[in-house]
This record gives structure tokens, sequence and C-alpha cells, in this order.
């Protein structure tokens, strides 16, 4: 995860409760506040950490539903480590961290609810404001890029584009590589993670890479630009519709490409799609299946990735 995001999760709820609570002359303060409690005083703060709370700092819109949503984090995880104690047999009580006040209510057995869950200031996870894209690894998958150039080696003009980026883990090392005779274009559906894939860019001075909001369905580029299409773990089919089961992105993913690019997807284990859909949908669209294969590797959640290479 984020380094944001486990030492957000992982700190005392206490300074996000006193900056959410407080009255702001705007929101802007409020971006201040939470990132200065970041950042610290700390010249070691890991750069995720200060790239991050500088974001929020230079985007204070949404601040508000990003406190919120933190808090309702760790009303959960409190009301999670109740219930794990009541399960195993003991005594246990918790207080929700938005006041530490207003104690969990037992619903059953093992089960405890929050008396201010559903109302102000709780929020539905859907409003998350920010948090939405700094909950994402800033970095790609060990060995990830290695494999990927692989299966689609790269020259310094080719183009590629990343649907589904992010942060940007894999659109900004790509440019890196490819040099200012390349492209990627930084595809997203979240308008949050293209503001934030352009500013970063910005910040470490990758001019090659293009921030372009839009769906693996409806991708919205020239066709025929494109050199390789890369898709990291990406829900393709979740839920599986019926459009999605008999049309998904592949054919706007076909038009996109050149003749002979690559379609490149890599997925973990656990959400998996049906067994040879890909496979059947890419090739209704025209595409060859190069090469399919599991990678087992510590370094991810599941511990074991899927590669599927495609070819137009």
């Amino acid at each position: 995860m984020h380094a944001l995001f486990a030492y957000l999760q992982n700190g005392d709820a206490g300074p996000l409760r006193a900056i959410h609570g407080k009255t702001w002359s705007g929101a802007r303060d409020v971006s201040w506040a939470l990132g200065k409690l970041l950042l610290g005083d700390k010249p070691d703060c890991a750069p995720e950490v200060r790239a991050a709370a500088e974001y929020i700092q230079a985007r204070p819109d949404g601040l508000r539903d990003t406190l919120q949503y933190l808090l309702d984090c760790k009303c959960g995880e409190a009301r999670g480590r109740v219930e794990q104690a009541l399960r195993a047999g003991r005594k246990a009580a918790g207080v929700c961290p938005f006041d530490g006040r207003t104690e969990f209510v037992a619903q059953g057995p093992d089960t405890v609810s929050c008396p201010r869950r559903g109302h102000p200031p709780h929020v539905p996870p859907q409003n998350r404001g920010l948090w939405q894209v700094l909950t994402g690894p800033l970095n790609p998958r060990p060995g990830d890029l290695d494999i990927l150039a692989t299966l689609a080696p790269l020259e310094r003009s080719s183009v590629v584009v990343d649907v589904g980026c992010g942060l940007g883990s894999y659109a900004l090392p790509i440019a890196r590589r490819l040099g200012k005779g390349g492209r990627v274009f930084a595809v997203d559906q979240a308008q949050q993670a293209i503001d934030y894939v352009a500013w970063r860019a910005a910040r470490e001075g990758v001019r090659n890479v293009v921030a372009h909001k839009g769906r693996a369905e409806k991708l919205d580029l020239e066709r025929g630009v494109a050199d390789v299409i890369l898709i990291v773990d990406v829900h393709l089919f979740d839920p599986p519709s019926a459009y999605a089961r008999t049309h998904g992105p592949f054919r706007s993913i076909y038009d996109t490409l050149k003749k002979g690019g690559r379609l490149l997807i890599v997925s973990e284990s656990s959400f998996l799609p049906p067994p040879n859909l890909y496979e059947s949908l890419a090739k209704d669209a025209g595409f060859r299946l190069r090469t399919r294969f599991d990678r087992v590797s510590i370094h991810y959640q599941s511990g074991r990735r899927r590669f599927w290479a495609f070819e137009k």
C-alpha cells in the first residue's frame, strides 16, 4: 500500500480528529494542516509521504471528505478489533474515533455497530475525496517492468497507453525509459487520478506523459496511435455485466493499437476473470494470444500474478 495510507491507518486518530473538528477559514487551511501533520519536521520523511502531502497541500478540494473517510476507516478498524476479541471469547468494548466517546453497541454475540455510522460526520465510501487516489502504489511491482519489456520491447519512439493508470505507478517509469522521443498516455476514469498524474509528471520533470480521462471500453484516442497498451491490476469485468461479457474493452483497445501492436494485461490471482474470458473476447476483437503465464513472488499481495500478451 501507499506509504501515506499505511502512515495514517497505523497512526493515532487524535490528530485527524483535531483537524476535522477545528473551525477553519477555508479548505486550503485544512489541507495545510493535514500536510503539516504528515510532513512534520522530519527531513528523512519517506519520499512517497512527502509527495502525497505536498499534493494534498496543493489541492485543497475535498479535504473534509478525505478526513471523514480516514476516520470512517479507523472506526471500521476499531469495530473489527472488538469483534475479533468477542469471537475469541474475550470481553471487549470500543469507542468511535470521531469523538473518542461514543461507545459501540452490541448487535449480537460477536458483532458491534457504531451509533454515529450513517450520520454526519460519517460519509459513504463512494464519497472519498482525494483519498480515492492516495491509496495505490507509487511504484511498480518488483520485476514487472522487466517482464513487460520482454513481452513488448519498446523503441525510443514508442507510444504506450496505460489504462487505469492510478497514481502513474507504471506510466511515469515507462515514460522515463522512453525519453523525449516517446509518449505515454496515462488513462483513468477518475479525474482525481488524472490530476495527480499530471501534477506528479510536472513535478518530476517527465514531459512525455499525457494525462487523459477515459475508460478501457472508450479510450477516445486516435486510431492506430499506440504501439503498446498496458492494463495492470484493473478490474475490467467487475461486475461482469452483459455488455462486458459480450464486448468488453477489447474493441476500443484494438482500434487504438497499430498493426502488430501489443496488449499486455497483468492481474493479481485474487481477482482473475472467469476462465478464458479475456482470451475469447480478445480473439473476437481480432487479437492473437502470444503468451499467458503466472509468476509467483513474495512481493505480490496474493502471491501470484498472471500476465497476458495479445497482438493485433
